[in-house]
């Protein structure tokens, strides 16, 4: 039986302890993450804001993947031999300056930096620490002595190794080139060499996260890391929070503030959930370590943790999610500083990428931090917009930010393949034209845009030939998936099957990226679409065309079944969890807002598997031929998918069943199919409409298309239960 929320709250406190934390006055009790959203209990779906745990987005599919497929094969400790942890090692510190050549894995952010004050001692046989008075680094009796929110009563007299400076403030003391703090920490260094602790190192944050993010110019730590390095000290960068490229403009926050670490610690996102954390160092601070301390962690490193933190890599590369995180950032910015001009309560916004917030004060004049007023519009947030959900440490109540996920996040109102919008955009996207005609060998050709929906495609004419040239939408697929794609439509064409083909570049490529856009280029096919969503479909022998649409689907079907799957293909899949799962491919249509409660129960009904994609659209005539031109959504599953996106676009045809008819006999002229369960995929292909219509509610008349979408499946699905013979749930 699920326990309520003062049920969770009491047992947790009974079997706990006292003192446990929460978020809000009033603690949301989670049941279901996907991507950038979170669901509670009773169903209530939140814009998770705050989250910088799941890096790139909630059960995200390639590491949840990942994470089975290794559990399901190997794993141990680091005193057996494996390749996992020196292949991500390797591709980790890849990331990083040459010096920082070597890590340690372990499980979590404070182990790694409890690791990082050892290494100083090993290093420089001195244990005085310095940090500023507004920071957090973990929870072991060493780092704990860091916190000044929550300093430790007791804790083994480790205090006397800690000096702390204040945490620079751009609001309210601006410290423009770094110099006032660089002698803030000489003169700590001054009073831990005059004790028996001596200076050993300098650990920071190196974009001052839990201090509020100032706004510091790139290069702002030159002057206290040669402090430091002048005393003899080492500089040690805690990643946990700033790295992995949320800043936007660099994949770690101390490459942006211009220094290269003796030693980087590494936490919370690294392996998307998975307790995962690190500590990269170079090669002969380690062996000091390694000498000086006999160090074993059970856990860090393990099979399967290598493979969920590697699998982070591979999302970030492919999906190039910091450069949509500076995307995302600056937008979110921009209207954070407009919201700024309208309400006084708001002193100063600031950020990078995903690190952006707004600090409230109590007026302008004082700068005055209002803890008190930004705690109560959190809460505030969270109660009247249950769609959304913001946080701020509560040591630092006066700067709410947001260090969001990372996983594929768009502006709303983006339409197009660059984002932006207005002249800019245009020029944003005549220059990736340019750039790629160039790395295609088409200079001089002439381009006309002809298409805007899920890509902008542009017929280019060179040379006497036509080509199209895909500009994809950012963030929608990820190059692996668009490579594999291509290699499928080589295939198909290979088989004999009317598609275009990919067209090398001039590298021999078939995708590139332009200023952060996936581009390909495929032949040109000729002829007239097969007709239009929502239009009569105006054919001479209607019959003889269906038959051979049928046809030409089954021979597709054969091509795809005979053809062996390259290494590293990855496709779609139109499965359980493609279309009805947690997080379908298409959005969860049973959780369109237009749905009434009525609609809302008839369409669980139908939370079944399907697969693909095959609109009139994307059918060519060209004489007695017919192609195929979009492969974009296609996926892997259940064949009568395939059936049944054709056949419920021509619902309304008044000779549909004539149609439906002639479409199958076609089909089962070159392979055997058992059309049983062809009505239930029917009304899952409608179903597949209501959800994906919800990602684009701000388009024109897209309330119109959402209510028709629903008003067919509502249809379809009751018939359908109808004559199944069950009770109709509406």
């Amino acid at each position: 039986m699920r326990r309520s929320s003062e049920e969770l709250i009491r047992d947790r406190e009974r079997l706990l302890g006292p003192n446990v934390p929460t978020f809000y006055t009033e603690p949301v009790h989670v049941v279901m993450g996907e991507g950038v959203w979170l669901w509670d209990a009773d169903g209530r779906r939140y814009l998770d804001c705050y989250n910088n745990v799941p890096h790139v987005g909630h059960c995200n599919p390639r590491v949840v993947d990942a994470i089975c497929r290794q559990a399901g094969t190997l794993n141990t400790h680091t005193r057996y031999l494996h390749d996992t942890i020196l292949d991500y090692v390797e591709r980790l510190t890849g990331t990083m300056d040459a010096a920082l050549n070597t890590a340690i894995m372990t499980c979590t952010g404070s182990e790694a930096n409890d690791i990082a004050l050892r290494m100083a001692e090993a290093v420089t046989g001195r244990r005085g620490i310095i940090a500023t008075d507004a920071t957090y680094h973990g929870n072991t009796a060493l780092v704990s002595q860091l916190s000044r929110s929550n300093v430790p009563s007791v804790g083994f007299g480790l205090d006397q190794f800690f000096r702390f400076v204040p945490a620079p403030d751009s609001y309210r003391d601006p410290d423009p080139d770094g110099t006032r703090f660089a002698d803030a920490v000489a003169e700590k260094i001054d009073e831990l060499n005059k004790t028996d602790s001596g200076f050993a190192a300098l650990v920071i944050c190196p974009f001052f996260l839990n201090e509020g993010f100032p706004d510091h110019r790139d290069g702002w730590l030159k002057p206290v890391a040669q402090t430091v390095r002048k005393a003899g000290g080492l500089l040690i960068c805690d990643e946990v929070q700033s790295g992995f490229g949320r800043t936007g403009t660099h994949f770690w926050a101390h490459q942006k503030m211009g220094v290269v670490p003796d030693i980087v610690t590494l936490g919370k996102p690294m392996a998307n959930g998975h307790p995962v954390g690190g500590v990269a160092t170079g090669a002969e601070t380690m062996k000091a370590f390694r000498s000086a301390f006999r160090y074993f962690n059970t856990f860090g490193g393990n099979p399967v943790s290598c493979a969920a933190a590697m699998a982070v890599l591979d999302e970030m590369e492919d999906n190039n999610l910091m450069a949509n995180a500076k995307t995302v950032g600056e937008h979110a910015r921009a209207r954070l500083e407009t919201m700024k001009r309208k309400f006084d309560c708001i002193g100063d916004v600031r950020g990078s990428g995903m690190v952006f917030g707004a600090e409230m004060v109590a007026d302008r004049d004082s700068k005055a931090p209002a803890g008190e007023f930004t705690d109560r519009v959190i809460n505030e947030m969270r109660a009247r917009h249950p769609s959304f959900q913001a946080g701020t440490p509560q040591e630092h109540a006066e700067n709410p930010p947001s260090d969001a996920v990372l996983h594929r996040q768009r502006r709303p109102s983006v339409r197009h393949a660059g984002g932006g919008s207005g002249a800019s955009t245009v020029d944003r996207m005549n220059a990736v034209v340019e750039g790629a005609l160039a790395l295609w060998g088409m200079d001089g050709a002439t381009t006309a845009l002809i298409a805007a929906r899920e890509n902008q495609v542009y017929r280019v004419d060179h040379e006497g030939r036509a080509y199209a040239l895909r500009l994809h939408r950012q963030g929608y697929r990820s190059n692996r998936e668009l490579w594999s794609e291509l290699q499928w439509m080589d295939a198909v064409s290979r088989g004999g099957i009317q598609v275009p083909t990919p067209i090398a570049s001039a590298s021999g490529e078939f995708l590139h990226v332009v200023d952060g856009i996936q581009i390909d280029v495929l032949s040109w096919l000729s002829g007239r679409p097969m007709g239009r969503t929502g239009e009569a479909l105006e054919v001479a022998d209607r019959e003889g065309l269906f038959r051979n649409l049928g046809r030409e689907m089954a021979r597709l079907h054969q091509v795809c079944d005979r053809w062996p799957l390259p290494q590293g293909f990855t496709r779609c899949a139109w499965d359980r969890q493609g279309l009805v799962g947690a997080a379908p491919l298409w959005g969860r249509f049973w959780d369109n807002p237009a749905l009434s409660p009525a609609d809302r129960r008839l369409f669980a009904a139908f939370r079944r598997a399907a697969n693909a994609h095959l609109t009139r659209e994307n059918v060519m005539i060209d004489g007695g031929d017919l192609k195929f031109i979009d492969f974009d959504d296609g996926g892997f599953g259940f064949r009568l998918f395939d059936l049944a996106t054709t056949l419920v676009k021509n619902l309304r045809e008044p000779d549909y069943h004539a149609l439906r008819a002639a479409l199958l006999e076609g089909y089962r002229q070159v392979r055997a199919i058992d059309t049983g369960p062809l009505d239930l995929f029917i009304v899952l292909r409608s179903a597949t409409y209501v959800g994906w219509i919800m990602t684009r509610m701000d388009e024109t008349d897209s309330d119109i298309r959402s209510e028709r979408f629903i008003g067919t499946t509502r249809i379809l699905a009751d018939g359908y239960l109808i004559n199944r013979g069950d009770v109709s749930v509406r």
